[in-house]
Parts: C-alpha cells; structure tokens; sequence
C-alpha cells in the first residue's frame, strides 16, 4: 500500500484525504498555524491521527517526514512554501493541486480570477512540485462549466467535490509513468493573491459584468464586494444583470429595500447588500 503525506490548511483536504484512506496509507497530515481554523483542525485530526506543524523546526520536520519513508506528498491548499529538500523525500514525487487552469492561471485565488475574468469553465489541476511556486510540469486537469450566477462558495464546493478523483487520477498517472506537460516560462500567466483592494468597485471604470463578476467571486466572510458613494461603504453581496435599461441620473438608487447602480454600459441590481459608514 502506498504511503502519502499530506501539506494542507484548506477545506478541500477534507474529501481528499476520506477518498485517499480508501486505497492508501495516510501516515501524516502537516499543517500550518497561518489561517488555520480549529473547525478544520478538529475534522482532520478526526480522520488522521498523526498531525504536526510546519512551524517546528526544519530539521525536525523533515525528519519526521523522511521517517515515514512516503511514496507521494500532496499539497491541498497549503499557505506556506515547502523547502526543496521536503519536496524530494518521496519516492514518486510531491503533487500540488491546484485550482486553476494550467498555464493561464498560476499563482493566488485562481479560482476567484477565473470568475472574474468572466471563463466559460473552471479548471482545476495537478503539478508535479519543483521549489518554484506553481513551477513544476502538469500532470492533468480536469474542468468543469462555469454558469453566469455561480459564486465564490459554489465554485469551491465544486472543485472540492472533484478534487479527490483528480488527486487519484493524478497518482495513477505519475505510477504508470505518463507523459507530463511542460510550459515555456513564456506562456505562464501568475496572478497576486487576492486581498481587499481586489474587492473595490469603482463605477467609473468597471463595467456591469465586470462589477457583477466581481460581486460573485468575492466571498462574503473574506473580502466582500464594496463600493464607496456618498461617504458611505456598500458591501455588495448579490447581484443581477438587468437586460433593460432604466433610467437613472445619481449613479445609484435605493428602492424598496434593492440598489440599483449605474454603470456606463447599463444598470446592475444589488439584491442583497449592508451599508455601513466609511
């Protein structure tokens, strides 16, 4: 039975690691203090016994690791760089997996930029992990539709829904030694982590579907949408692509408990909404 470690702070681990003890031996879940939840530590630790933090020392860490002897380490959505010599333990290779499309969206919240940027489909894969971020080949990817009223927390239930099956495929892949996919440095495309200047919207330069695209990709606990009129700070929860125009002579209207916003290209409807003072 093959051996896995695993690198996680994230909630799609969850899945990964139930799917993974149906076939392989868990020895070890690393975890990291940064953004890490107790919630997500309680379900972890319920499921895998062995935990240990990354912020122990190095050696300390990378012996306990060498000692479990692992065939793969996965990385799930792990918030700090692993060290080369952490990465070249395992026997096969250490996979990252990914939430983004492979070359295009490499780097931080791809999931969140490719709502943004307004993507006909989401993409999540797998990378063989070198000590460069996101730098090492594709193993594979896999995809699913991306629908115009989809949001942050359905796009994350998604791809955590197929996370499991694409780390399985993706240790079968690297088992029976298929070809893997290299990209010119040319063709790869970094995006920042988002943060909350990434939530700002801006009538003046937005247009309705951007300002709806970023509404939708902007979760309401982390970094929601916002715009400032009239001294005042509206977070932007809900939105709708209004397909006739009305018209309006402020750049936005409260009416019956709904704001409308006016854009250059037309009119966007805020459903639901908070306004707080600045």
């Amino acid at each position: 039975m093959k051996k896995i470690v695993i690198f996680t702070n994230n909630e799609r681990s969850i899945n990964i690691i139930k799917k993974l003890k149906q076939k392989y031996k868990i020895n070890l879940v690393v975890l990291s203090k940064k953004y890490l939840s107790k919630k997500l530590t309680l379900k972890i630790k319920k499921l895998i016994k062995k935990t240990v933090y990354l912020e122990n020392s190095k050696m300390s860490l990378l012996k306990k690791i060498s000692n479990e002897k692992p065939d793969f380490i996965l990385c799930c959505g792990f918030p700090k760089k692993i060290s080369k010599e952490i990465i070249n333990l395992p026997r096969y290779c250490t996979i990252n997996l990914h939430g983004g499309k492979i070359p295009s969206y490499l780097g931080g919240s791809p999931l969140n930029w490719q709502i943004i940027n307004g993507e006909n489909k989401i993409y999540i894969s797998s990378l063989k992990m070198n000590e460069k971020i996101d730098g090492g080949p594709l193993i594979i990817q896999k995809s699913f539709k991306l629908n115009k009223f989809d949001n942050i927390d359905v796009i994350k239930s998604r791809a955590n829904y197929m996370f499991p099956k694409l780390c399985i495929d993706s240790i079968n892949h690297v088992l029976k030694g298929k070809k893997l996919t290299y990209f010119s440095n040319n063709k790869k495309k970094f995006w920042r982590q988002r943060s909350n200047k990434d939530s700002k919207i801006n009538i003046n330069y937005h247009s309705k579907l951007n300002a709806h695209n970023i509404i939708r990709a902007s979760s309401i606990k982390n970094y929601p949408a916002f715009i400032v009129v009239e001294r005042k700070k509206i977070y932007l929860f809900e939105s709708k692509l209004l397909d006739k125009n009305m018209k309006m002579e402020r750049s936005h209207i409260l009416k019956k408990n709904k704001l409308y916003l006016k854009f250059f290209d037309g009119i966007l409807l805020i459903n639901k909404f908070k306004v707080t003072n600045r």
